[in-house]
């Protein structure tokens, strides 16, 4: 038996030099693997507590969690490395709560520009290309079964993955820029709620969803709002757009050398308020290196 409890071989530095370079593909690759294995590491462990209640040995299957957490450690190395040696990935990484796995996933599956099978170049003009493709516009992210989603599957699950990350922040944290927009998001959602905003939302919830007579979720439903759960996932979603819009901006303009359009409530409806994506004189430090 201890023949097969042989450690994972460590990651070598060619391997961790090469990091630098990985295609898109290769880093979406990454990504998937690494969630993979937590997943398989995460599974070990409740088999291990449960083993070790029974009082059972659980030695190989404590080398498979060890293995697992190995394994996802080289994967956020090299991941760690992609990122930083990307204007926009170093850029993503000063966020308070976006690692290298999770702005991997962002790199590696946006772009501002990209090119069709028929070798057209589209370029994404607004944050909301950003969002579509995360799967993040109301009305167009459900889809029936056996239906091919239009949107990036692996997107949105990574920006759900964002949006816990900001949760987990502390909200005393001053340079938790989206905990903050995410705690008053929540603040608004919530009066929203209690004013019977989302009335019509909660009958739609109750007709296109099978819920138990003594389901919590149901009984918020019946009365005219969303039960809590649901005000938090519109909160972290709201603030997991605004990382996007952030995102889109400085990339636009690392990209194209030019600020992106304005949003049209801005443009044409008289709104004045824009705000300014975080830590943007590491971009602008960035874009003097790239014009160097």
């Amino acid at each position: 038996m201890t023949e097969i409890l042989i450690p994972v071989e460590r990651m070598s530095r060619d391997i961790r030099a090469a990091a630098t370079t990985l295609s898109t593909r290769q880093a979406r690759f990454l990504v998937d693997a690494y969630y993979q294995f937590q997943e398989d590491r995460k599974r070990a462990d409740g088999r291990i507590r449960a083993l070790s209640e029974l009082n059972e040995p659980h030695s190989v299957i404590n080398w498979l969690s060890e293995q697992s957490n190995t394994v996802e450690n080289q994967i956020k190395g090299a991941l760690d490395r992609y990122t930083g040696s990307h204007a926009i990935g170093s850029w993503m990484r000063e966020i308070k709560g976006i690692g290298p796995v999770i702005a991997a996933g962002f790199l590696a599956n946006l772009a501002i520009r990209r090119t069709d099978k028929e070798g057209v170049e589209h370029i994404a003009q607004v944050a909301g290309s950003f969002w579509s493709v995360c799967g993040l516009v109301p009305g167009k992210d459900r889809r029936r079964r056996g239906e091919k989603a239009n949107w990036n599957p692996a997107l949105k699950r990574i920006c759900w993955i964002a949006g816990e990350s900001f949760k987990k922040l502390q909200s005393s944290d001053e340079d938790a820029y989206y905990r903050h927009i995410y705690d008053e998001r929540k603040t608004f959602e919530n009066a929203q709620n209690e004013a019977g905003a989302y009335a019509e939302q909660a009958a739609r919830e109750l007709t296109e969803k099978k819920f138990g007579d003594d389901t919590k979720a149901k009984t918020f439903y019946a009365a005219g709002k969303l039960p809590p759960g649901h005000i938090d996932r519109r909160a972290a979603r709201y603030a997991v757009k605004q990382f996007l819009s952030d995102l889109h901006t400085v990339w636009y303009e690392y990209e194209m050398g030019t600020p992106p359009p304005k949003p049209y409530v801005i443009e044409h409806m008289g709104h004045v308020h824009l705000r300014v994506a975080p830590h943007v004189q590491s971009m602008q430090n960035a874009m003097r290196r790239k014009a160097a």
